[in-house]
């Protein structure tokens, strides 16, 4: 892809576009989506066809720049509208040190005059976006409301005089819109600036009060003309995203917080599943099984070990994962006994981050109705996470314990394994470490085996590092295996089976906090 040649702008792009609200995010597919959809497919962009109740409502492709650039005028001016409004109460607050009927007067004195000297046009709010949705004026006329307006709403409602926002917000955007849409319609002459006037309100009211999608259903419920949807949708999103990049609050938030009352709008983060994360919990030590084991040895792992999956390791890196089931199906596959795991794993398992938050750990568990997660750096395994994981850290929650430091039992991990035929009737268990008590022990061995007719199973156990990770930590066995070679020709001498392992295991405290 062309893209992938600029690295850099691709990826703040993508960083953007995941800042965006999920609903807005809806919102602008839907809008890009549409638009190529009737610009590529079989129809187009003009919409006269659609018209329901305004005739001279209409939309072509040529027109998106002029409503994107009055999406940003919205976004903007919507900034300054609220930032004004603010200044305003601040000022009556310290400087006015007059009571409130007395404000309400000198608001209502400076506002009749400057009504008195302009049409009578201007002496209503709702009159006036009238005017200006019905074409009924002028750009000259729509500067000289938009700029009178703004200024008087600013200062009236900054004396504390009753009065609502909504109305007045809608004819500023009215007259904001009608003013793009006469430079439009000098410029291209495709819709009139009363089409721009209607999208204005929209965009306006959602960069004020950030909430797009009512602004473009208000709107909408006032008009009723689907030639209007696309253009609301693409100016009032981008208004939004003007405003939000500035200030995230609307001017609903600025007067709650202004009068001292502060709303906390995110209380799913306060949460235990979204605090906590993937690596805060899971457990570091895994039992793991090698892509080239056989399917006997397999078999003997899963029969020595209470885990139910195992990822499946090939030059440490996760290749798949294995089941219990999996190992039931090898009867029903008549598969031979010399067939590897990689033949019966799942490859490209699902797995998730270290820093996946809990609550994200258990969306993918009942997705995909599984009992264990992997936790992997890329491919490279870091630990493994289980609902029991999760259920263990909610209950400390609910006991009241929110740090522990809780000793863990560290599951080892196969690193060399024979086994010979079972046909004792039972096993006795040979530690073998030193190379001066090993003969001893396995003479002694020996002769316990031959008496009670027992298999021998010599074991030898290998320390890892704490810091290490067990199943990626490279050992030596060549001493071992001399020994076990030891062991395996007293037993074939005395006609015993001795079986041979050596475990990898690791032993340390892990902590985690709340």
């Amino acid at each position: 892809m062309k893209c992938c040649s600029q690295p850099s702008f691709c990826t703040i792009l993508f960083a953007s576009y995941n800042r965006i609200p999920t609903p807005v995010r809806h919102w602008l597919s839907s809008v890009i989506a549409s638009v190529i959809s009737r610009l590529y497919g079989s129809h187009n962009l003009d919409l006269n066809h659609l018209n329901l109740g305004l005739p001279d409502t209409t939309f072509f492709a040529q027109e998106i720049p002029f409503y994107l650039i009055l999406g940003v005028l919205a976004g903007l001016l919507g900034i300054l509208f609220n930032k004004g409004i603010l200044e305003s109460l601040a000022i009556n607050r310290r400087l006015v040190r007059l009571s409130l009927p007395w404000r309400i007067g000198i608001a209502g004195l400076v506002s009749g005059l400057a009504i008195a000297l302009l049409p009578a046009a201007f002496r209503d709010h709702a009159g006036l976006r009238e005017i200006l949705l019905a074409g009924s004026a002028n750009w000259s006329f729509a500067a000289i409301a938009l700029l009178v307006q703004f200024i008087l709403i600013i200062f009236t409602y900054g004396s504390g005089a009753p009065g609502g926002l909504l109305v007045p917000t809608l004819a500023l955007g009215a007259a904001l819109g009608y003013l793009v849409g006469a430079v439009e319609h000098s410029l291209l002459g495709m819709s009139a600036a009363t089409v721009y006037a209607h999208v204005g309100m929209a965009a306006f009211f959602s960069a004020v009060s950030k909430v797009p999608i009512t602004a473009v259903v208000i709107v909408f419920e006032m008009t009723t003309d689907f030639n209007l949807v696309l253009p609301l949708m693409i100016a009032s999103v981008v208004a939004y995203l003007v405003a939000e990049k500035i200030d995230h609050r609307s001017l609903y938030d600025l007067l709650l917080e202004w009068k001292g009352i502060h709303i906390t709008k995110e209380p799913s983060t306060e949460g235990l599943l979204a605090q906590l994360s993937a690596v805060d919990v899971m457990q570091r030590r895994v039992e793991t099984l090698s892509s080239q084991m056989s399917t006997d040895e397999a078999v003997q792992a899963f029969s020595h070990s209470h885990h139910r999956n195992f990822p499946v390791l090939e030059n440490g890196k996760v290749v798949g994962i294995v089941t219990q089931k999996d190992l039931v199906n090898i009867a029903s596959q008549q598969l031979g006994k010399d067939t590897t795991i990689s033949e019966i794993m799942t490859p490209e398992p699902v797995t998730v981050n270290p820093t996946a938050t809990l609550a994200h750990v258990l969306h993918i568990l009942n997705r995909y109705h599984l009992s264990c997660l992997p936790v992997t750096e890329g491919r490279k395994l870091i630990g493994i996470i289980t609902r029991s994981d999760i259920i263990r850290v909610e209950a400390e929650q609910l006991s009241g314990n929110s740090e522990q430091i809780e000793r863990k039992s560290a599951p080892s991990y196969v690193v060399y394994q024979t086994r010979a035929p079972a046909t004792g009737k039972g096993r006795l268990l040979v530690p073998l470490s030193h190379p001066q008590t090993a003969e001893t022990l396995l003479e002694m061995a020996v002769a316990i085996a031959k008496d009670r007719n027992y298999e021998i199973e010599c074991l030898q156990v290998i320390i890892v590092p704490s810091s290490r990770i067990p199943s990626e930590t490279p050992v030596q066995i060549s001493k071992s295996l001399q020994l076990f070679q030891r062991a395996i020709l007293l037993g074939e001498n005395s006609r015993i089976p001795v079986h041979t392992q050596i475990r990898g295991e690791q032993c340390d405290f892990v902590r985690y906090k709340r």
